[in-house]
């Protein structure tokens, strides 16, 4: 069993509170897009009304710790905290994660941010050692980080084991209950659109959905982005460099999708640039505008191309204002969608924009999302 946070008791305590800060800053340290920090300001506003002590557990991108920390300062959570005051928060800073760990302890600071988890090797591999600093801390640990549900770091599946209480935010019952359709009953048609690059989660991912049961597998798929290539070769409809096991997973998927009555669309044109590909052409984009329409459930994730160079932004732009004209229901996931949505779609019509890219495909692909997802697992109670 899951609990929300509305469901548990909390006064005066010390919470661990699990968020998504990985949030894109320029180099001249503005927030390009700030979604996923607003998305947990619910959550946030909410514990700090029971006089509870808050401790913010975050990660920023990929630090590679086979370098010094100092050359990598722009992944520093230091870097958030304008963000925290300009929205009315006081979060007290601490790059030593023990002096942190204390300060919570001895309830100094009502809200207190620690430094990227990922600069600490615990966070990503098993250190036993590192994560009992973490132990006689918090009495209540929430996760409101609808994003990293699918991942086993520390601070997702061991740091909740510790602590008496733990619940979800008002960020992931939000994403929860929208989802809901795709465990139970979908509307159907449902067409699945994805883009974004090549990748071998994605596919595993993909092979889950399309064999999952007649009622919650989509009719069809439309494949944009660098993901479609191993798809087209497959099919000899393109000639382009492509990873082997790319191509042989792309293959075996093709034949489960066929096998299952689900039709996955692929690109008919290209625009180059370069002799690179770098968005769907013209009569892709009336293709799949065509499926989009008629569809009564949409699920996108993954852009179709390189939205960000404007000779590459034509055919995400237009599939997304494809999908806000449809009556149905409809969910966007993946930073670079709800980026790009968020540039596009003015006014939106989207009935879920996602904080989750991987994660929102995990949750969907899974038969059973509270037992297969880690991050979810971890909050169940006995």
């Amino acid at each position: 069993m899951l609990q929300c946070i509305d469901q548990i008791s909390i006064d005066h305590e010390i919470v661990f509170l699990r968020i998504d800060a990985n949030v894109p800053i320029d180099s001249h340290g503005t927030m390009i897009n700030d979604f996923r920090l607003q998305s947990i300001r619910p959550t946030l506003d909410y514990l700090l009304k029971t006089g509870s002590t808050i401790i913010l557990l975050t990660h920023r991108g990929r630090p590679n710790l086979t370098m010094p920390l100092e050359q990598q300062h722009e992944l520093s959570n230091k870097k958030l905290i304008p963000w925290f005051n300009a929205n009315g928060y006081n979060p007290f800073f601490y790059p030593d994660l023990q002096e942190g760990l204390a300060a919570a302890k001895n309830k100094k600071q009502e809200l207190i941010l620690l430094e990227n988890m990922r600069f600490f090797s615990g966070e990503q591999h098993d250190d036993p050692a590192w994560t009992e600093l973490f132990n006689n801390v918090a009495s209540i640990y929430v996760n409101d980080a609808f994003s990293i549900l699918h991942r086993q770091d520390t601070s997702v599946t061991k740091i909740p084991l510790l602590c008496q209480k733990k619940a979800y935010g008002f960020q992931i019952k939000k994403e929860i209950i929208a989802l809901q359709a795709f465990h139970t009953t979908v509307n159907q048609p449902y067409s699945l659109i994805i883009g974004g690059n090549k990748s071998h989660d994605k596919i595993k991912l993909i092979k889950k959905i399309v064999v999952k049961p007649k009622e919650t597998r989509p009719k069809t798929i439309l494949m944009g982005g660098l993901l479609s290539l191993p798809f087209l070769i497959a099919q000899n409809k393109l000639i382009y460099t492509c990873d082997t096991t790319l191509l042989e997973e792309a293959i075996k998927t093709l034949l489960i999708a066929e096998k299952n009555d689900v039709k996955i669309i692929l690109p008919l044109d290209h625009v180059y640039f370069n002799n690179n590909i770098i968005d769907i052409g013209p009569q892709t984009i009336e293709l799949f505008k065509i499926t989009i329409r008629t569809a009564q459930t949409i699920l996108c994730n993954g852009p179709m191309g390189n939205y960000e160079d404007q000779s590459g932004q034509e055919g995400t732009k237009e599939i997304l204002r494809a999908i806000n004209k449809n009556n149905g229901f409809s969910a966007l996931g993946g930073g670079n969608t709800v980026d790009a949505a968020k540039q596009y779609l003015i006014p939106q019509n989207i009935d879920l924009i996602s904080t989750g890219g991987g994660a929102l495909l995990a949750y969907v692909a899974a038969a059973n999302p509270e037992k297969e997802l880690p991050g979810l697992s971890a909050l169940q109670i006995i």
